[in-house]
């Protein structure tokens, strides 16, 4: 088996108004774009969280929960 250590993660990591969206095809474009978040990656989500507060600032990307 392949395997790297540390752990290869791939960020998703995007330009300003072309991320990926996942919605139901019985959904209105509005309300699609009109939900909560729908700007955040796991990334920015990451770095938003640590901005506020210190516990997760010794952990390395992979490793936060």
């Amino acid at each position: 088996m392949h395997g790297e250590l540390p752990a290869v993660q791939c960020l998703p990591i995007y330009l300003p108004n072309e991320h990926y969206v996942n919605f139901h095809a019985y959904q209105t474009i509005n309300k699609v774009l009109a939900r909560q978040n729908v700007e955040k990656t796991q990334l920015t989500a990451w770095f938003d969280y640590n901005s506020v507060y210190d516990d997760g600032l010794g952990l390395i990307y992979w490793q936060f929960p």
